[in-house]
């Protein structure tokens, strides 16, 4: 394991960034992005340089899908707008806790689960994160393919063999950790990603006639709504492991708020308000026919640069959903970091396989995005709840959650947090149409899943708090490492053991 090289290191002076490139790329090949430990003040970047990032996990092709769904289903413009403006109103409320967990422990997500779940908590809520991450890394991988084959019309067995191939190549940038993805977002995607979606916006608006913008499009019925678009932008944005991004951001005032509430902003409508007006302007139901549409009115009809751009998008996004899988896995096994990379390479590229030649691409993803909003967001909830909430209800119940805990100093479980996690995930996954068998699998929703399955989280998990805090054993019915110091006299006479696990 490499626990020695990802501690932290608080003796160094800040420099300029550009003055230590060569350091962190020694720290680059040799593993060093402090999976393992807590990121130093001296490697914590400005909010400029997280807003660009933060952007570029946001902007996304792939929206362009949710877009195409609601005008191809029937949903009017104004209806689209809406749900993209309360979608990132809902998701900022999320990862303005999310973030910031990160923001002020420094630590990644997976290590935080540690001291709040458990070992057994822990390793299932890395699983959540490995199942999630990847999730949309084959879907990301797929998208492109399918993107090239309205292009170029390729076959679906040459389109299942290019998902998989991209599925594998796109784990470069993690090969050298968050500087790696962090530099491709800030100098490469973000700008190229951000010049091109408000040009085709703008242009899209421009060209639509005036008289038929807003008006209901012409289809027999509405097959979609305000709220089941809303839950694909949510779950498009929710990546889960806020806190391994937001971890290298800097403790300043106002922390990342208006690097969060822009992000989502810009998420929710540029690229998904483009892709309806592309469908408007296309006049088509096929896909690919509109993306083929979408390269000739905003690049010029220049396919080789709509290649470029979309490579881009892709594997920018593909950075971030790789690096949750990768700090999700470290924290399981604690081996060099690049094994992960590798291992979940090539997990991805077969997932993109599976996936070309499995479900339709619009059950694909109804799926994954409600998995994306639903599955590890609970997790992280029930976190920012016990770091930002639970202290300030129960004081003796602040939990030591600025510092690494070791496997072996961590509590076997939090069953309290664990069964509100249970109850949360049980709510999503069958209001999210996410239950195998049952008749709205992959295709229904029922209310908005994700905002349900979060607040059940929080409900029950701060109502099991509320009953256990009295208890002699409360310490350990909430999961608190084993050398956890209790705040005052009275804590300290219900703090566990060290013996307890």
């Amino acid at each position: 394991m490499d626990h020695k090289q990802d501690g932290p290191d608080h003796s160094a002076v800040a420099e300029p960034e550009h003055e230590h490139l060569t350091t962190e790329m020694a720290e680059a090949l040799a593993g060093q992005d402090y999976t393992l430990g807590i990121v130093p003040d001296t490697k914590r970047r400005t909010n400029w340089t997280m807003f660009w990032l933060w952007v570029t996990l946001q902007v996304s092709v792939a929206y362009m899908y949710t877009g195409y769904l609601a005008r191809s289903q029937g949903l009017a413009l104004g209806d689209m707008i809406l749900a993209g403006v309360l979608g990132a109103i809902i998701i900022f409320l999320y990862g303005s806790l999310s973030a910031n967990l990160g923001t002020f422990t420094g630590l990644t997500h997976t290590l935080l689960t540690r001291t709040i779940y458990g070992r057994a908590g822990s390793g299932f809520v890395s699983l959540l994160l490995i199942v999630m991450g990847m999730g949309w890394y084959g879907f990301q991988a797929l998208f492109l393919a399918l993107i090239l084959q309205g292009l170029f019309g390729f076959d679906n067995n040459l389109v299942a063999i290019l998902a998989a191939v991209f599925g594998f190549v796109m784990i470069a940038n993690n090969l050298f950790g968050f500087r790696g993805v962090a530099a491709y977002a800030r100098w490469v995607a973000a700008p190229l990603l951000l010049l091109w979606g408000f040009y085709a916006l703008i242009k899209g608006f421009a060209t639509v006639p005036g008289a038929t913008l807003f008006s209901a499009p012409n289809v027999k019925e509405v097959t979609i709504s305000v709220p089941v678009v809303m839950g694909l932008l949510i779950g498009g944005m929710a990546w889960g492991n806020e806190p391994d991004i937001f971890r290298y951001a800097k403790k300043a005032r106002p922390f990342s708020l208006p690097t969060l509430f822009f992000g989502y902003l810009i998420g929710s409508l540029v690229f998904p308000v483009a892709g309806y007006l592309m469908a408007e302007l296309a006049n088509t139901t096929d896909f690919g026919a509109a993306m083929k549409y979408f390269v000739d009115f905003s690049l010029f009809g220049l396919v080789a640069l709509g290649v470029i751009v979309f490579f881009v998008n892709q594997f920018a996004l593909n950075d971030g959903n790789l690096y949750e899988s990768i700090n999700a896995m470290q924290n399981l096994f604690g081996w060099r970091r690049y094994y992960s990379v590798l291992i979940l390479g090539v997990l991805g590229a077969v997932l993109a396989y599976v996936m070309a030649t499995a479900q339709s691409v619009q059950n694909n993803f109804f799926i994954v995005a409600n998995i994306s909003g639903i599955f590890v967001p609970c997790a992280t909830t029930i976190m920012a709840v016990d770091y930002f909430i639970v202290p300030r209800l129960f004081p003796s119940l602040k939990r030591p959650s600025n510092k690494l805990t070791n496997w072996g100093d961590a509590a076997l479980i939090n069953p309290v947090a664990f069964v509100a996690l249970l109850i949360a995930l049980i709510v999503g996954a069958y209001t999210g149409g996410l239950i195998p068998g049952t008749a709205g699998f992959g295709t229904t929703n029922i209310g908005l899943p994700t905002l349900q399955s979060w607040a059940v989280a929080a409900i029950v998990y701060l109502v099991g708090i509320a009953i256990v805090r009295g208890r002699s054993d409360a310490y350990r019915l909430l999961g608190f490492p084993k050398h956890f110091e209790a705040p005052g006299p009275e804590a300290k006479a219900t703090a566990p053991a060290p013996a307890h696990s």
